[in-house]
């Protein structure tokens, strides 16, 4: 399945099972973070556990554009990366994969959303990089939006910002059954608004909702973001319709900067995950069937 944006990471890692809170909605990653923070040190550790699973055995990976604006905010300059199941190729020799993910300790574990497990990474390098990470971890995929901004004064790329998103796991790649007719998988969706050039403003999250309904040709998928808001507003729906299934997958280009790319995961497809853009936002988004 090739649908326009599909997926890889460098250093990043998430997943959930087990007991811990959820909320209805989802509050965005600012400080102070405590009240958000997962205090339940089993579930935190099942959580570290179970990515290894994931990062070891994926076999799809779906990376969305990378979006870089150079210093002065000019741009921003588009790369699309061509990916088969877990590799990613970028201008046809840079070729990457789920298997160079690293190790998630310094991850922070956040309460859940509809279920959804939720982690946050802030990193500072002062002398190359600062970047924020925010997305979800399930048992068999996780997703994530990813923010990066080059700094040091010694840095010839300081100024640069980089955005992008991704999602992974393990597929069957197999289309639901017609039995899931009217089934509607539920999570949330990480983001970030092109508009805001910083790390932690640009983010953007809120409720995501995936549905299967039945036509003459099979299953398509419906795709429904709400309750979306950045740090100062409230944002418009997103939402797409009629999205064929192919392979366990579904997505559509409408346009250079109108895309989603998403895939079902697990044997019974108990989760779903996927890299979107639209609306000025690029992200990311996954969920869990009921």
């Amino acid at each position: 399945m090739k649908y326009g944006p599909i997926v890889m990471l460098a250093s990043l890692a998430l997943v959930g099972c087990g007991g811990g809170s959820s909320v209805g909605t989802s509050e965005l990653p600012y400080a102070p973070l405590d009240t958000l923070i997962v205090s339940d040190d089993a579930e935190e550790l099942y959580r570290r556990a179970i990515y290894s699973s994931v990062a070891s055995n994926s076999t799809h990976f779906l990376r969305g554009d990378r979006l870089v604006w150079e210093a002065g905010g000019q741009g921003p300059t588009r790369t699309t990366f061509n990916c088969d199941g877990y590799q990613c190729v970028e201008s046809g020799f840079l070729r990457s994969s789920t298997r160079g993910w690293v190790p998630a300790e310094s991850l922070l574990m956040l309460r859940r959303v509809n279920n959804v497990p939720r982690v946050v990474e802030t990193s500072t390098d002062q002398a190359s990089y600062s970047y924020h990470i925010y997305g979800g971890w399930m048992e068999q995929a996780t997703f994530m939006s990813i923010s990066y901004h080059f700094i040091g004064e010694d840095n010839p790329a300081a100024g640069n910002q980089y955005i992008y998103s991704v999602a992974m796991g393990i597929s069957n790649g197999l289309n639901p059954d017609v039995s899931l007719d009217g089934t509607t998988w539920q999570g949330f969706v990480v983001g970030r608004d092109q508009t805001i050039l910083n790390n932690l403003a640009n983010a953007v999250t809120g409720e995501a909702y995936v549905t299967l309904n039945s036509v003459d040709s099979g299953l398509e998928a419906d795709v429904w973001f709400t309750r979306l808001h950045n740090v100062e507003e409230r944002l418009d729906d997103i939402r797409w319709s009629g999205l064929a299934l192919q392979e366990g997958g579904f997505g559509r280009r409408d346009a250079e900067n109108d895309w989603i790319a998403g895939q079902f995961f697990g044997d019974g497809h108990e989760e779903v995950a996927g890299v979107f853009e639209r609306a000025g936002i690029n992200g990311a988004f996954g969920g869990r069937k009921p």
